[in-house]
């Protein structure tokens, strides 16, 4: 994953069409939401150090989907939390495919043909041993291509009563969803 590099940054702005900067983002986050505020909060300090402003803009989670939603609407930074719905890497793959498109998880709008034939291919396949070499690639693809900021890992902590029975933490619900139905009290 790539690490806060400050001289590569410089070397890949001096290719594009603002050479010195001067230009001005917009991160969009979840009013109210104060991690994703301060997530905002610290890529503005560090994008100062490259001449970049930062228009922080706080909205309901409901008009940030439809912002996702259209590629002419859809802001330059959007900051979101997403669980997969399965230990199946394709669940994650699938956000990067041109049908996840318009999702508040595919905001990116990535266009890479590579990776698309690469993620259609591992869909047809339904052996792990001819599937599993084809999603360590596309993984690879996804970082090199960098269509998003990859920031976090979220430390969870759950306490409960020793009567709380049922209980099993997920490894895919990585945004703190606890599911209730199998939890039951015994004395």
């Amino acid at each position: 994953m790539p690490r806060k590099d400050l001289e590569k940054a410089r070397e890949y702005l001096a290719k594009s069409a603002w050479p010195d900067g001067g230009i001005t983002l917009e991160y969009v986050y979840v009013q109210g939401l104060e991690q994703q505020r301060q997530m905002g909060l610290a890529l503005l300090n560090s994008l100062r150090d490259l001449n970049i402003e930062l228009e922080m803009v706080p909205l309901t989670w409901p008009n940030m989907v439809s912002r996702a939603s259209d590629v002419a609407e859809s802001p330059d930074l959007m900051a979101i939390f997403t669980t997969p719905v399965s230990t199946d890497p394709d669940a994650v793959a699938i956000q990067y495919h041109p049908s996840s498109q318009g999702k508040y998880y595919a905001s990116h709008f990535l266009e890479d043909p590579e990776l698309i034939a690469m993620i259609e291919e591992a869909r047809k396949l339904s052996e792990w041993d001819q599937r599993a070499p084809i999603y360590a690639e596309i993984q690879q693809r996804i970082v090199d291509l960098q269509p998003e900021i990859f920031g976090m890992m979220r430390q969870r902590m759950f306490a409960y009563k020793t009567y709380v029975k049922g209980y099993e933490d997920s490894p895919i619900r990585m945004t703190g969803e606890v599911d209730l139905y199998p939890l039951s009290i015994q004395p």
